[in-house]
């Protein structure tokens, strides 16, 4: 079998590409070390794994339309709701928060993160 090791400045084929994501997924190394061995930038690597997931399971950045219940509030309490994030993440806001500002807030957190 050839070696899977390309140049780093090499534009690579997607069959070359998909090669590579199989046989790091085969590996048992991590991102970095998998991209170092075969001179990948670790930039371009993650980019390819990205746009892999992208193409499987559609856009991360979609947000999913979901319908709130206020049950049992007092009038006086505060309602709260809790965004599951990604990497296992919450943030808890006011259930009155304004939806356009919610998405922002969340679009701001997971790119910085």
């Amino acid at each position: 079998m050839a070696s899977l090791s390309l140049s780093a400045r090499r534009r690579r084929r997607s069959d070359e590409i998909q090669a590579l994501l199989d046989a790091y997924r085969g590996s048992g190394l991590t991102q970095a070390a998998f991209a170092a061995r075969h001179q990948i930038p670790i930039a371009t690597f993650t980019y390819w794994l990205r746009n892999e997931r992208i193409k499987k399971h559609g856009s991360p950045d979609r947000l999913v339309p979901v319908k709130l219940r206020l049950a049992d509030a007092h009038p006086t309490t505060s309602a709260w709701v809790e965004v599951a994030l990604r990497g296992g993440r919450a943030l808890r806001i006011p259930a009155d928060v304004f939806v356009e500002r919610l998405e922002d807030i969340i679009r701001a957190i997971e790119g910085a993160c």
